[in-house]
């Protein structure tokens, strides 16, 4: 592309507005009013503000000025409509947090701007698969790879100076610079004007990014060779230790990255050229025929996540495997009929596999945005069914996944748990309401009511006072509550006073908190009890030990000394 067809002045206004908006949302946020309120239309603004103007810094020319424009805003409108649905997914917005549900978005829909860029820079003539010229669309897809991050670099280089320049001055008592860099209304602006003017300046620069991905293309090769010769070793030694070690070191995502690494290099590195001539002729054969074995991993694979799915059901992170495995496998699949077909010359079919695939991974990365593809639904539902399949007891619930990692679905599940069982498990349903409630909306006298239930070993008549203190102790430290799996309470004399104290053991998801309660004339007292406790400990006997009084009060070894105000004490053995 002639250089003169880059409009770049345009450019830094596209930047200019892009970062007007996005200093409009972040005020928002700020000041707390709309859209901050409703999470649906936030993430929908900022999914099409993102979008849309990228696809025109990138792709935007003096030739293509009204198809892009059109692409662009009908991009951005789906960018939105799909930003739209996640959002909606953090609802209850006062109990789901939004943070939950951005990064996937984030990522999913740059995958998705870049591989619709590159397709759009062909032109209209060329949206038919067949009419695709690969070697065009590759040089666009590391074009546009390289650009962005180029032009990141540069508006880094920008913020740096003006830090720099801020430091300055602050040195010299003059903290008006620092005020001024550090303010939304002046970064937003000057670092998205530096962001559209670093890329006008490298696609201007085209020759300097093809030398860039040519000297990638040098360093990569040699790297390729070393991959395939680790994995055919890899597989050759599978026969003799077995599957087993695979899966307890978490070898499918270890698989699944070698597959994804393997397509990578072979991209870098043969790029859009048809002539195999980079490697030697043997060496050639070599990587094409080891790459006949990415089937091979790609079924190991799928055993392992197979076991994964029907021992412990659907959760994100096996959806996005299973997602991922399945384009890698169509990946690998592709290559290997292009192996067979045309062996020596199998490059020439590369395209063939790369263009069809390049909008399957597209579409995908929209659906997972989408009803269709929504992983926090399909997670939330599989572990409710689970549950009432009895597969999984209701109190090895794991409630802080569903609160931490499944947003709205989660929050919903996990009050359909509290409200089935309940009534069985009233600590399961204190340990959700914990979740969920903030200190100053905790009912105290509800809460008193519903701690007295769960309370193990206490007598049917409480010493004046205890409950009172103990839910007046553990409302002042909430996420206590969230991790408990339950209270006993254990009548103990540690000072041999001749009175009764009180020790609670709390058991938790990590490992038991003590806790005791004595009598004195300002009422009840608590303090926490401390103890060292060995990576091998068996906990359970350590609370069962606990409740069947099996423990003895010792004194300490060495009594304190005392002076002027003060204590000497050693570490108790």
């Amino acid at each position: 592309m002639s250089q003169n067809a880059i409009p770049s002045p345009l450019l830094v206004l596209i930047a200019l507005l892009q970062g007007l908006m996005l200093l409009g949302l972040h005020q928002a946020m700020s000041w707390q009013f709309w859209p901050y309120q409703d999470p649906a239309w936030l993430y929908a603004l900022y999914a099409g503000v993102l979008t849309g103007p990228l696809l025109l810094l990138l792709g935007l020319s003096n030739t293509n000025f009204r198809f892009m424009l059109q692409s662009s805003l009908a991009f951005s409108l789906v960018s939105g409509l799909l930003g739209y649905y996640v959002g909606s997914q953090a609802s209850p917005p006062d109990e789901v947090g939004l943070g939950i549900l951005l990064p996937a978005l984030i990522v999913t829909l740059t995958i998705a701007t870049f591989k619709s860029l590159m397709y759009l820079q062909l032109g209209i003539p060329s949206l038919k698969t067949a009419n695709i010229n690969y070697s065009e669309l590759f040089a666009h897809s590391w074009r546009n790879f390289l650009t962005m991050g180029l032009a990141l670099l540069f508006s880094l280089g920008i913020w740096l100076l003006l830090m720099l320049c801020a430091a300055l001055f602050d040195a010299i008592g003059l903290k008006f610079f620092e005020q001024l860099f550090t303010t939304s209304w002046f970064y937003y602006p000057v670092l998205s004007m530096a962001m559209g003017l670093g890329i006008g300046l490298f696609r201007r620069q085209s020759g300097i990014v093809d030398t860039i991905v040519h000297i990638q293309q040098l360093l990569v090769k040699w790297m390729l060779v070393m991959l395939v010769l680790v994995s055919v070793l890899f597989l050759a030694t599978l026969p003799f230790t077995g599957l087993a070690p695979l899966w307890e070191s978490g070898g499918s995502t270890l698989i699944l990255w070698m597959l994804a690494l393997l397509l990578f290099f072979v991209n870098a590195t043969y790029q859009h050229q048809a002539d195999p001539h980079i490697y030697p002729r043997w060496l050639h054969r070599l990587i094409y025929l080891s790459l006949l074995l990415m089937p091979v991993y790609s079924l190991i694979s799928a055993y392992g996540l197979y076991m994964r799915v029907a021992q412990y059901g659907w959760s994100v992170s096996r959806c996005w495997a299973v997602l991922l495995w399945l384009l890698l496998s169509l990946f690998a699949l592709g290559y290997a009929s292009q192996i067979l077909r045309h062996k020596d010359n199998w490059l020439q079919g590369l395209g063939r596999v790369n263009i069809p695939m390049g909008l399957t991974v597209l579409l995908a990365m929209l659906l997972v945005n989408s009803p269709l593809l929504n992983f926090m639904q399909i997670s939330a539902n599989s572990q409710m069914a689970r549950l009432s399949q009895d597969k999984l007891a209701a109190d090895e619930v794991d409630i802080h996944y569903f609160h931490s990692q499944l947003a709205g679905p989660g929050y919903r599940a996990l009050q359909k748990i509290r409200a089935d069982y309940g009534q069985t498990y009233p600590e399961l349903s204190m340990r959700i309401d914990a979740l969920y409630q903030k200190n100053e909306e905790m009912d105290l006298a509800a809460f008193q009511v519903q701690l007295a239930k769960v309370i193990e070993g206490a007598e049917s008549t409480w010493p004046d006072g205890l409950l009172a203190a103990i839910t007046q102790h553990l409302h002042e430290q909430p996420w206590r509550l969230a991790q408990n799996q339950g209270y006993y309470l254990k009548a103990v004399d540690l000072n041999s006073d001749g009175q009764q104290d009180f020790l609670l053991m709390e058991e938790s998801i990590h490992q038991p908190e003590f806790s005791l309660y004595y009598l004195t004339d300002d009422g009840w007292q608590v303090k926490s009890l401390h103890l060292r406790i060995a990576p091998d400990t068996d906990l359970k006997a350590l609370t069962a030990a606990i409740k069947s009084s099996d423990f003895a009060v010792v004194l300490p070894k060495w009594q304190q000394i005392r002076v002027k105000g003060l204590t000497l004490y050693t570490e108790p053995e």
